[in-house]
């Protein structure tokens, strides 16, 4: 928050729709930009991702006791615990597995 400066304004229109807490700010990025003075909304935010588009990842495939490991590339933000697609090192094909952390993908083989 330190590029974040608090002030006191008065909202005619859709008051509700503000951010009132610097602390509402933890964890978030900006998804426009801000400009200087301007008051913010939800729709300026989101959560902070885990992984973002571009990362190098650990992609397990798992099926029951076998486990099989390889390198990939993420190709869209994602927080622990969504479905991304991560495009495979080795062969460039293109999969989809969950997040774990923020350098593991895995890809349950039922």
């Amino acid at each position: 928050t330190g590029n974040v400066k608090k002030t006191v304004k008065r909202i005619y229109k859709k008051a509700n729709h503000y951010l009132t807490s610097i602390d509402e700010l933890d964890g978030m990025i900006t998804v426009q930009m801000i400009r200087a003075g301007a008051g913010i909304t939800q729709s300026m935010i989101r959560q902070k991702p885990d992984m973002y588009k571009g990362d190098d990842v650990l992609v397990q495939f798992s099926n029951g006791d076998l486990m099989i490991e390889t390198k990939g590339k993420v190709k869209k933000d994602g927080r622990i615990g969504d479905e991304t697609q991560i495009i495979l090192a080795k062969t460039g094909k293109r999969v989809t597995g969950k997040i774990i952390s923020h350098k593991l993908v895995r890809i349950e083989l039922n």
